[in-house]
């Protein structure tokens, strides 16, 4: 999940398509604890940069709550917390149907 909001908020593109293979590593659990994602961007870009974006991210939320200023955009939205529920069930479904590319509707 945390992946994916970053992808969709570093590089300011939506992810359009998940891959996915979920399973259990502890038995007897209810739910998937193990899952692996790919992800497609809209346009067909790719992420790059991402971990230097990632450190852009955290640098300026620390510096919203030290100067106490405005988080404004460094926090999700009501329509990025939709898109991550989309996510997760394309995921599901993903990984339901033999690891095929699921498109992700919403948002």
């Amino acid at each position: 999940m945390h992946a994916f909001n970053l992808a969709d908020f570093v590089t300011g593109l939506k992810v359009a398509e998940v891959c996915s293979a979920l399973s259990q590593v502890v038995k007897g659990r209810r739910l998937d604890d193990d899952c692996n994602v790919l992800l497609r961007m809209e346009h067909g870009a790719p992420a790059e940069g991402y971990l230097e974006a990632f450190a852009n991210t955290y640098r300026d939320f620390a510096a919203a709550i030290r100067t106490e200023t405005s988080l404004g955009d460094l926090v999700p939205s009501i329509e990025a917390g939709v898109r991550g529920m989309a996510f997760v069930k394309a995921a599901v479904d993903s990984s339901r149907n033999g690891s095929q590319w699921v498109s992700l509707r919403a948002g």
